[in-house]
Order: C-alpha cells, then structure tokens, then sequence
C-alpha cells in the first residue's frame, strides 16, 4: 500500500511538474481556418495514435504535455496508455470540442491495466 501512494505521488508531482515546464507544440497539418480551430493539451501518459482514422504521433515527453490545435467537432481518438500504474494500447475515445477553447485529455488509472479518459476546458 506505501508503494502505490508513493508512486501515485511521484506522477503527481510529474504531472504538475508537466504544467510549470510547458508544453511540446505539435503542428498539424489542417486546413481550416485558424478561427475554426481549438487547443488540445494531452498529459505525458498518453499518446494518440490515430485521430478520425488518420495516423498521427502525438507525445509530449516524460514530463511536458503535447500541444496540438485540432478542428472544432466531434473527433474519434485512438490512444495508448502507459504509466508506472500499467499499459494500455488502443483506447479508442470520442469527445467534442468548440474553436476557441483549450482543452485537456487527461488519463485516470482505475486497475493496474484499466484507465479511464476524459476531456476537461481548460488547462490543468
């Protein structure tokens, strides 16, 4: 039980460190206009993999958060998991979003191989 708790604040700890060290912008290719587009900030544990079915490679590193400006709409993710709470690949995940806003998809461990996503306004 002293491990989990430790550890769990150790990725605390990195994850605020995330906040204060920046990000890692990541450019994307659209073709909308900038007054259609949104912020996605992505915590360090997840990588997306596909983004409506286009392959992509969005990572920050071990403690900056990726940084990426997407269209407004419903957009289907595919993500990857990993964090000294377990692994998981191919997390497929389906949010909206508005232009204008900045947003933060964060991962919430629930078993040691079993996370849940979400999607907050804002920067966490």
């Amino acid at each position: 039980m002293k491990k989990l708790t430790l550890i769990s604040i150790i990725i605390a700890v990195f994850m605020l460190a995330g906040c204060t060290l920046g990000t890692t912008k990541i450019p994307y290719a659209s073709s909308v206009p900038q007054e259609k587009l949104c912020t996605l900030r992505i915590v360090p544990t997840l990588k997306v993999t596909l983004f409506d079915g286009e392959e992509v490679e969005w990572i920050g590193d071990f403690v900056t958060w990726a940084e990426v400006q997407i269209p407004e709409g419903t957009h289907e993710f595919v993500l990857d998991y990993g964090s000294a709470h377990g692994y998981q690949n191919g997390i497929r995940f389906t949010s909206s979003f508005t232009a204008g806003r900045t947003y933060s998809m964060f991962a919430q461990p629930i078993t040691r191989n079993t996370v849940r996503i979400g999607v907050v306004e804002g920067v966490l």
